[in-house]
């Protein structure tokens, strides 16, 4: 696999888009190179994150209305 993941393939294997062999290479590198690891680990937790605080946010019913009213005013 080389010296270290790319970062499409640390990407791609965060994400669960690895073909069937493209992930057990990519296994076989990572129990081999914890450098590797971490920065997969890495993704996987800001991927989380980003997700988990995204649902966090719900923006109010009547905010579109609110912003087409004020679109119009301006113009």
């Amino acid at each position: 696999m080389g010296n270290h993941l790319t970062a499409a393939m640390l990407n791609a294997l965060v994400d669960g888009e690895l073909t069937g062999q493209e992930f057990e290479r990519a296994n076989r590198h990572l129990s081999s190179c914890s450098a590797c690891t971490g920065n997969a680990l890495d993704l996987s937790l800001l991927k989380s994150a980003t997700a988990k605080a995204g649902r966090r946010y719900a923006p109010p019913a009547h905010l579109p209305e609110r912003l087409m009213r004020l679109a119009e005013r301006r113009r």
